[in-house]
């Protein structure tokens, strides 16, 4: 399968490539274009294709410069019966530098939205090349100016990195236009700014993700908690501190005993003496 194109306003197309989409398995097939215009493919026959156009080089990001050539067009829509086959020429149509603001419900501009833009075969550029600045205009990832070159019978969607994304407008493009379009959910989306008319910049939350644990909580994690009066009391008798409790006695459990019998070397002592005393006496009375 080989052809040739040309852009409309003469410029040279060798930063450019024609993918050949399969309309029933949606397989893409990529054909570079040479410094004389041509390319060509080997494809599957028995099957039908969309022919369109990239301003761009394979693994590159669509082409950021001005240069009257849209960033993405269709050419053809083809079916291969047999190869090889020779489909002619063809004409990518002039681009025309379109300037597109995307804001919210309340008309505040939008900052880093995803975007993409679809022909009317379902071709789209993809979730890296464009975006929006601090004002809400789309501009190239590459680039700081505002605008993108659009040719024929667009559709404008964002392209959040793990959903559908939401359609903004669909737009015909014959001449330099500039428009307005309507996010209407993008606290939904993962780093879209809103910039208000009061210049508050209104950041989203960020992703998903565990949040820190509280002072309270990080301690009871780290620490032992602090004890009230009552619990430190509680604890320091049941391990054995009676500095200020009861007074445990001999006899008694009473304070009133004379201290001696009292001290614990003296009870010590004499628990001793009496067990020698009670050995000694077993020994002579079973004589």
């Amino acid at each position: 399968m080989s052809a040739s194109v040309v852009a409309e306003t003469g410029t040279a197309l060798t930063d450019s490539h024609v993918v050949f989409a399969d309309r029933e398995t949606h397989e893409w097939y990529r054909a570079d274009i040479d410094e004389d215009g041509n390319f060509s493919a080997d494809l599957p026959s028995n099957t039908g294709y969309d022919v369109i156009f990239f301003h761009q080089k394979q693994g590159d990001l669509i082409r950021s410069a001005f240069d009257g050539v849209p960033v993405i067009a269709d050419l053809d829509q083809i079916r291969v019966e047999k190869e090889p086959m020779e489909l002619g020429n063809y004409t990518v149509p002039e681009g025309f530098v379109t300037t597109i603001q995307v804001v919210d419900s309340n008309g505040n501009p939008l900052e880093n939205v995803p975007l993409s833009f679809y022909t009317q075969y379902g071709a789209g550029t993809g979730p890296r090349s464009f975006t929006t600045n601090a004002d809400g205009y789309v501009t190239h990832a590459a680039s700081s100016e505002a605008g993108i070159e659009l040719a024929g019978s667009m559709t404008i969607r964002t392209h959040p990195a793990s959903a559908n994304g939401e359609l903004l407008d669909t737009i015909f493009v014959d001449e330099e236009k500039s428009l307005t379009v309507t996010l209407r959910n993008p606290e939904e989306y993962n780093g879209i700014v809103v910039h208000d008319d009061s210049g508050d910049v209104t950041e989203p939350p960020p992703e998903t993700q565990t949040p820190p644990a509280s002072d309270s909580t990080a301690q009871s994690i780290r620490t032992k908690p602090e004890q009230t009066a009552a619990q430190q009391s509680s604890s320091e008798s049941s391990t054995g501190d009676n500095s200020n409790g009861v007074q445990r006695g001999f006899f008694s459990n009473g304070a009133n005993e004379p201290e001696a019998l009292s001290d614990p070397m003296n009870l010590t002592v004499g628990g001793f003496l009496l067990s020698v005393a009670g050995i000694v006496f077993q020994m002579v009375g079973g004589k």
